[in-house]
């Protein structure tokens, strides 16, 4: 399985499962990089790969998402079109659409064949942090700085909702797999999930005692993990219908 490691101006693609360490050179049981993919003038903020694992879109500080080809190495397209550092790219289930959120408050639809433009998502009143989307295709979340998370119509670009409740920046989004659950993670310590499609807020869970910083879901769905600034992380089980 082939893991990475984001740098200032490159992403690393490593051979085997595990984390390069660094130092002068790896021994000859460590994963060894099978490519450094260059081409970003600004720190790699967020990576995503296809589904069918072919293609790697990387957001960047340089106002950028690139696509790359996994198996070459190269550059397939530079994709270009906000005005402020790029934070947060994800590639939908088919692997059609690629979506990125940006410091200059939206979120950017583009088609991943051609890099072409497909539409831009306006809303958000502060920095988007992280974009996702739901396992049909169909919907995306993104959630900002201004404290709110939004559900967005793919195809036709809408906004759906707007999921108020938590009281400071929201970090990260994750769907559950069957796509019926959204989580939300937020500096005011707290998870909130969401029905994404009410919009309501199903609960609100409480443990962290530092801003959460990231959320993802187990396969299964059954259990929630998030990490907060203080370097802990907490398992959540029992999750609500």
């Amino acid at each position: 399985m082939n893991r990475f490691v984001t740098g200032l101006l490159g992403v690393v693609v490593l051979g085997s499962a595990g984390l390069w360490s660094g130092g002068d050179a790896l021994a000859a049981d460590e994963p060894q990089p099978r490519a450094t993919l260059k081409g970003h003038t600004g720190f790699v903020y967020s990576v995503a790969f296809s589904p069918d694992g072919k293609t790697l879109a990387s957001a960047s500080f340089d106002e950028t998402v690139k696509l790359w080809d996994v198996q070459s190495g190269q550059e397939r397209e530079s994709l270009a079109g906000h005005k402020n550092a790029v934070t947060s790219v994800a590639i939908s289930p088919d692997g059609k659409t690629v979506a990125s959120g940006s410091r200059d408050y939206t979120v950017k639809l583009w088609d991943a064949e051609s890099g072409q433009e497909r539409g831009t998502l306006r809303g958000h009143m502060n920095w988007v942090e992280s974009v996702a989307f739901s396992p049909d295709g169909k919907a995306l979340a993104s959630v900002c700085g201004d404290s709110t998370s939004k559900l967005w119509d793919v195809q036709g670009g809408q906004e759906r909702a707007s999921l108020q409740g938590h009281t400071s920046w929201v970090e990260s989004v994750a769907f559950s797999p069957d796509g019926k659950t959204l989580a939300s993670a937020s500096g005011d310590e707290t998870l909130k999930l969401w029905d994404p499609v009410s919009g309501r807020a199903r609960a609100t869970l409480r443990g962290h005692t530092l801003g959460v910083w990231c959320v993802a879901f187990s396969p299964d769905g059954k259990t929630l993990a998030s990490g907060d600034t203080s370097g802990a992380i907490i398992l959540w089980e029992r999750l609500p219908p």
